[in-house]
């Protein structure tokens, strides 16, 4: 799954290595096989751990033309923390205050 992908995640396209020097993709089946989905690479996207996570709870997934499905649920979080940021000022330390 990594090597048809790039080592990149198939949503956002990005690629990250860990400290190890390996990519950070998981793979995911896009039909579940307990839903009768084939446990194959033809079945299978590479996402980021959250990117997955989001799709086997259902808050994003794919339409049969492979458009990017956003569930309300989560539309309704991202309000909600877009809403909180923009009202909230947040103060990040320096590297040398958080190495005391």
């Amino acid at each position: 799954m990594k090597a048809r992908y790039g080592e990149r995640f198939a949503i956002t396209g990005l690629r990250l290595i860990n400290g190890g020097g390996l990519a950070e993709v998981e793979a995911a089946h896009v039909r579940p096989v307990d839903h009768d989905g084939p446990d194959m690479v033809s079945n299978g996207i590479a996402l980021s751990g959250t990117t997955h996570w989001m799709f086997d709870r259902g808050l994003i997934g794919l339409a049969d033309d492979m458009t990017i499905l956003v569930s309300r649920q989560a539309t309704f979080w991202r309000q909600k923390c877009a809403r909180y940021a923009e009202r909230e000022q947040f103060h990040f330390r320096s590297t040398k205050s958080m190495s005391r």
